[in-house]
């Protein structure tokens, strides 16, 4: 989050798992590592951009395939504030937008319903704690 926009990354076309599908960034919790701190390591590394993690926005429950193993994954969500707007891609991601927290739901590019929740539930997390 910049200036109350939202980073929206899309996924390159060579990607195995939802190629070309716009999301948040997003990855996994290393061992040892806090959540905080993972949040703010994958941001690092997909975009490039350094941020401070402001506090917890929800948790959201999806399902994968690994090696056709049905998986339950948990991802927790927070709002991270971004130093600045300057996106240094990784060769996951092939292009990036900055939306404003207003033109959310009625983003343009293509958003997955896990990815249109997540935002839902990190929305109403910035909305409850602004009243």
């Amino acid at each position: 989050m910049s200036d109350d926009a939202v980073l929206l990354l899309q996924r390159s076309s060579r990607e195995r798992f939802l190629p070309n599908l716009w999301g948040l960034p997003a990855g996994k919790i290393r061992y040892g590592e806090s959540p905080e701190t993972a949040v703010l390591r994958e941001l690092q590394e997909e975009a490039g951009i350094a941020g401070t993690v402001e506090r917890f926005a929800g948790t959201v429950w999806f399902r994968s395939k690994i090696r056709n193993e049905q998986i339950d994954n948990l991802q927790l969500n927070f709002l991270v504030r971004a130093k600045d707007r300057s996106v240094v891609l990784d060769g996951a991601s092939q292009d990036h937008a900055w939306l404003p927290i207003e033109d959310l739901p009625s983003a343009p590019m293509s958003l997955d319903e896990f990815t249109r929740r997540s935002i839902q539930v990190a929305l109403n997390s910035f909305e409850s704690a602004n009243q």
